[in-house]
């Protein structure tokens, strides 16, 4: 719908990382406050999702790390080897492999068996924001949904960045709904 095309890494932990390729134009500002407004949306889509990065606050909820996209933060490098037990591997994905997800299903073990490049047209078109912003505006005014789910997180966070119509939505505006 915003035109950008999601690709997804495994961090070789328990999350999970969604990059978009964008021009090489904007500063750390625009980009963190572009995804906290995606965020933001999801979580308005979906409520077991939040941007809280207190693990204590968030009421078992899927965390989506906004603060990535500031200058000096890092992300796992795709491929990269996590030091903890198993040793799995950080690992670009296809979007169906969350159906059956681990994030110990990729490691030292069997690294070169499931080595795979789902991200080869990763930097062949570099998304324009401006464009994608002027979209989710028109979206976020257009969007009024209520969901309740105890679905695991990787099927959950799946069905969400699918698009899936298997949240329940509501015809009438919520009373004092917050603009995203």
């Amino acid at each position: 719908r915003l035109c950008l095309e999601p690709y997804l890494l495994s961090t070789g932990s328990k999350g999970l990382h969604v990059l978009v390729s964008i021009k090489r134009k904007y500063d750390f500002k625009t980009t963190r406050d572009f995804a906290k407004k995606i965020a933001q949306l999801i979580i308005k889509l979906n409520t077991n999702f939040t941007i809280e990065p207190l693990i204590k606050k968030r009421e078992n909820k899927i965390f989506i790390d906004i603060i990535r996209n500031t200058k000096g933060h890092l992300s796992i490098a795709p491929y990269s080897l996590r030091a903890i037990e198993s040793a799995p591997v950080a690992m670009p994905l296809e979007w169906e492999q969350l159906k059956n997800f681990h994030h110990k299903k990729f490691n030292l073990k069997n690294i070169k068996e499931t080595i795979q490049n789902p991200w080869k047209y990763l930097f062949k078109k570099p998304a324009n924001l401006e464009s994608a912003q002027e979209k989710l505006k028109k979206l976020r005014l257009a969007t009024d949904v209520l969901t309740l789910t105890a679905t695991p997180i990787p099927r959950t966070l799946y069905l969400s960045l699918m698009g899936s119509k298997d949240l329940s939505a509501i015809n009438t505006p919520v009373q004092n709904r917050l603009p995203i």
